[in-house]
Formats: C-alpha cells, structure tokens, sequence
C-alpha cells in the first residue's frame, strides 16, 4: 500500500506516519490513486517540475482512495474539512 503525502517539494509524509496521526491530517489538493511506485514518483516529479506547489497525497488503490474521502478505514480519524475545496 502507498502512502506517499507531501506539499511539492517538501515532503511531509511517509510510508511510516501512520494514517491517523498529524500529518495525515494534513490538508491535501491533489488525489493520486496509483499502485505503481514508479509511477507515483514520475507524476509527482512532473508536479515539481512545473513548479506545482499542491499539496498530494498518493494512495495505492480506489479502496484506499475512497476510504481517504470519505474518512473510512484508516482514515477514519481524518477530518474531511482538511481537504482542499478550492
């Protein structure tokens, strides 16, 4: 399972922050559901890239995906007003 969050290009979360802790939390822009590494690194190099500063969080599969938004799951802790609706 990925667990990649960060705010482009400082790294906020990791695979070892658990989902329900602090950073978490943290409110996020961008959405990426992907189960390949490689490729969540490409796009978020990309991001970067053209200087892109949303914060992301990356999840490994559309169960994860809908469990972070619905605050299910491992995600059940994270309040949904943290996520970015602009």
């Amino acid at each position: 399972m990925i667990r990649t969050e960060f705010k482009v290009p400082t790294p906020i979360f990791d695979d070892e922050t658990p989902p329900g802790s602090a950073a978490a939390d943290t409110p996020v822009d961008i959405l990426i559901v992907e189960d390949n590494i490689n490729d969540v690194e490409l796009t978020t190099h990309a991001l970067k890239h053209l200087e892109i500063t949303n914060r992301i969080k990356a999840v490994g599969d559309r169960a994860e995906a809908l469990d972070f938004i619905f605050c299910q799951g491992d995600y059940r802790n994270r309040d949904p007003n943290t996520v970015s609706r602009s």
